[in-house]
């Protein structure tokens, strides 16, 4: 066990101090994590047209080192897989190696499967890979679009910052919000598979009703069997004019003058009685 401490002025050289010693000033006050209030928390959405992502912009404090994206980030993604889905994820490196000593943006592939699985990422000391996004690629696609997307902020992998000394960890909430919309999902597409079930049914037993009717029209002798009918609908309008009596009768007016046309001749007309 070592005993650290400082910072304390140098005398002649003889205190110099690295900078992951001024980022463990900062443990125990601020938590690692990205800060959900600052920027867009860096965001991962969707562009359209382009095979990439945007990150937005936000900043973290992760493995002693602190990090500031001002503007928003266009990352180009991995291919997606001829064959099989593929989960990649969008992450936030911290390479602390003596070589690189930088942070960026970078994608960490999985591996292609018809049953894919969500990589886990492997990790040392020095160099640190912070999921922001998990993202669905799928055999022929051109772009990513948002459904394709998921959030991977918030989680014990790569935290919310909530205050000074605090962090949170929200994988479990984001567990059941994606389990609930899985759930909402599946009810979804079974309701509308059944809707149109029913649909199909009853537009197929429409179908096959007009299809008998017409069949036991135009089965055999058609022309007979059409003149059955026309001989059913004659019968029908006659039963509605039996009992009808029709008698010519002279126009006249109301004072009982015969109704005249313009030779004088009176005019004819016709009354019908019904008979009951």
């Amino acid at each position: 066990m070592t005993l650290t401490s400082g910072f304390y002025s140098s005398k002649d050289g003889d205190r110099k101090y690295s900078a992951e010693q001024m980022g463990e000033l900062f443990d125990g006050l601020i938590h690692y994590g990205i800060y959900q209030s600052y920027g867009q928390a860096l965001g991962v959405t969707a562009i359209s047209g382009k095979w990439a992502v945007r990150i937005g912009t936000g900043r973290a404090f992760l493995n002693k080192i602190w990090v500031n994206n001002d503007a928003p980030y266009d990352l180009p993604l991995e291919q997606p897989d001829v064959t099989h889905p593929r989960w990649d994820l969008v992450c936030l490196r911290i390479n602390r190696e003596p070589s690189v000593r930088a942070a960026s943006f970078a994608v960490y592939k999985g591996v292609s499967s018809s049953n894919p699985q969500i990589p886990n990422v492997r990790n040392t000391d020095l160099d640190k890979w912070y999921p922001l996004a998990r993202i669905r690629t799928s055999p022929g696609m051109q772009q990513v679009t948002y459904n394709q997307i998921w959030n991977a902020r918030g989680s014990s992998a790569t935290p919310w910052v909530t205050g000074v000394v605090g962090s949170l960890d929200a994988s479990t909430l984001y567990a059941k919000w994606d389990a609930q919309y899985e759930q909402w999902s599946s009810e979804q597409q079974k309701s509308q598979s059944l809707n149109f079930q029913n649909w199909m049914s009853e537009q197929k037993s429409d179908y096959e009703s007009w299809r008998n009717t017409l069949k036991t029209t135009l089965d055999g002798n058609a022309a007979a069997k059409l003149a059955q009918r026309l001989d059913s609908v004659e019968k029908q309008i006659s039963s509605f004019t039996q009992g009808v009596a029709i008698k010519d009768v002279l126009l006249d007016a109301q004072n009982g003058a015969e109704i005249q046309d313009h030779a004088g001749n009176p005019i004819n007309a016709q009354r019908l009685y019904m008979m009951v």
